[in-house]
């Protein structure tokens, strides 16, 4: 058929403006589909004349993009790996997806078919092919089934046509009934959908040859050895006998009566499946809506679920840490109290007035539809606003969508120190002694809601929320690892950083040097830090080398390399605090 090919060769004229949407939607293929070995090559039209054709002997996927992109240009379309984005261009959505089914189910071997059976033979095999592919998605995706619906017309419509060039009216609407009736079978299409197409076919064949037919569809469809088309052969070889005996039955007309019957069935099919396919965009739009919807409240159940467990264990790990007060700490201890120094308040007081003339800005969001720019354009609107118009139905559709960001001004702040006491750190256990003191006494001039949690063989908390640390505290670096876990854990529960309002910064002094499993903790904290609009600030003191991957997927973190303590890098200090806040507003 038409958009499933035995070509070995490459698709030439691809369209290098479209390479970067092409390598999103053939990992996208090969997820669907179950292999690794798919590339997708995006071209303005191929000679096949469908939306998408399949190359199995070279393992390619090739898109028309005047097709299933009609009027957008690559840039205006986002992230074909976001679910949105698939949603809102469905109609190309469906055409990717019939595609990564045949590269799913049809397994076998394509040239062996092609020389086991007859062309005409060959050619039935394909279409029966159309229909089992998507049965198949169908009962094993059932979330595709309103995407193959939003595109079926069109892959009716493509493999049609040349049939219609080539069959006469019997044969013509044979292909039909395997293109369309099949597609009832498999779940895809209602009945509903295509009332005038099947009116057509019925004037055509009788009921009982379309039942015949139809047959001969629910075996293919309940095939499953993907690998072997075997029996297929044989429902191909039963298909072809089939409109053999219907062509004979309604006997010879002459060439012109032949050609003017032919033409006028063309005609009428082309008419139906066009007002079938803008029908199938409205119906299948409201239903894509509605998928999509439920899909997102899925979610969205889930993941409040999640961070609710989240929260609570948080929270408990926090009473938990909280209560310890550096009691029980195997190995480090407390060595040295002191009054902090004049250049320690000094420093205190210039971090707190750069803090405070951050202009955090904390952000809420809303969407505003409108019919006309700016903004994006929502293509399945656009869709659906010309379908109802062509059926005669005016109504305003706002196809154009954009976000309005509003600002509040100087939010509370949130801050929460970390401070590792792990062995490793032991030369700059009076730095950061002096370092703690001048970041909890900043956020106390500024009121600040100030936690400090120290950790190392396991967490125990320095400044509780609505405390005061006095003194310059100073312990030793004797435990043996790192619970890194365990001390942000507790950080949150106190502060809820990560589910709070306003502006909220996490400041982490520690080299980084942990065990793969902490580290591995580690890296997913900081990562949600900057996902919830939490600033990272981080000081490792010199061993900016182990601390500088845990920050590799959150960019919007700030690595201070300081060589001593908050005294002396005091302006480093606030001007690094400073850019991680306004990184994440």
């Amino acid at each position: 058929m038409t958009h499933i090919s035995i070509s070995k060769d490459a698709e030439s004229n691809a369209n290098p403006a479209w390479r970067e949407t092409g390598i999103a939607i053939g990992e996208l293929v090969n997820e669907w589909a179950g292999r690794s070995d798919i590339i997708a090559e995006m071209c303005n039209e191929h000679e096949s004349g469908a939306p998408a054709l399949f190359k199995p002997l070279i393992a390619e996927v090739a898109v028309s993009t005047n097709q299933v992109f009609p009027n957008v240009k690559p840039e205006q379309v986002g992230d074909f790996r976001q679910s949105d984005t698939r949603y809102e261009f469905s109609h190309a959505t469906g055409a990717i997806l019939h595609e990564a089914l045949h590269a799913r189910y049809s397994r076998f071997s394509l040239e062996q078919a092609s020389e086991a059976l007859s062309n005409e033979e060959f050619q039935a095999l394909m279409l029966l092919e159309e229909g089992r592919i998507e049965a198949q998605g169908v009962r094993e995706m059932p979330w595709g089934k309103n995407f193959l619906k939003a595109c079926a017309m069109d892959l009716v419509i493509a493999d049609s046509e040349e049939g219609f060039k080539e069959n006469s009216t019997v044969g013509s609407a044979i292909n039909l009934v395997a293109l369309v009736r099949a597609r009832i079978i498999a779940g895809v299409l209602e009945t509903k959908d295509v009332a005038e197409l099947e009116r057509l076919i019925a004037e055509v064949l009788s009921e009982e040859v379309i039942a015949e037919l139809s047959e001969v569809i629910k075996k293919a469809q309940a095939h499953t050895n993907h690998y072997d088309a075997t029996e297929l052969y044989k429902l191909a070889k039963q298909w072809v006998k089939i409109s053999n005996r219907e062509k004979k039955k309604k006997g010879e007309s002459t060439e012109k009566e032949q050609s003017q019957m032919m033409k006028e069935f063309a005609g009428a099919m082309q008419k139906a499946m066009k007002e079938a396919s803008e029908s199938i965009q409205i119906s299948s739009s409201g239903e894509l809506h509605d998928q999509q919807d439920e899909e997102k409240r899925e979610a969205f159940v889930k993941q409040s679920e999640e961070l609710a467990k989240e929260k609570q264990e948080n929270e408990e790990q926090a009473k938990s840490t909280y209560a310890k007060s550096g009691l029980g700490i195997r190995g480090s201890k407390l060595v040295e109290e002191r009054m902090p120094s004049s250049e320690e308040r000094v420093a205190a007081v210039k971090i707190s007035k750069a803090l405070e003339k951050a202009k955090y800005r904390d952000r809420s969001e809303v969407e505003i539809s409108s019919v006309t720019p700016p903004g994006r354009l929502r293509t399945r609107a656009l869709v659906q606003a010309n379908a109802m118009r062509s059926r005669g139905v005016v109504e305003e559709v706002a196809p154009w969508r954009r976000t309005v960001r509003k600002h509040t001004e100087n939010p509370e702040l949130t801050i929460g120190v970390m401070v590792d006491i792990s062995g490793s750190m032991s030369p700059a256990m009076k730095s950061m002694a002096s370092t703690a003191w001048v970041l909890g006494e900043a956020g106390r001039r500024i009121q600040a809601r100030t936690s400090m949690v120290y950790f190392g063989s396991s967490a125990f908390a320095t400044l509780k929320p609505g405390q005061h640390l006095d003194k310059v505290k100073i312990y030793t670096a004797e435990d043996s690892t790192e619970e890194f876990d365990e001390a942000f854990r507790a950080l949150d529960g106190s502060l809820n950083l990560l589910r709070g309002d306003g502006a909220r910064l996490l400041v982490v002094v520690s080299d980084g040097v942990y065990r793969r499993d902490q580290d591995e903790r580690a890296r997913s904290w900081v990562r949600r830090c900057g996902e919830s609009g939490v600033g990272v600030l981080w000081m490792p003191f010199q061993h900016y080398h182990s601390a500088r991957p845990i920050l590799r997927d959150n960019p919007k973190a700030e690595l201070v390399d300081v060589d001593s303590d908050a005294t002396s890098a005091s302006s480093v200090i606030a001007k690094s605090a400073v850019r991680a806040l306004e990184q994440v507003s």
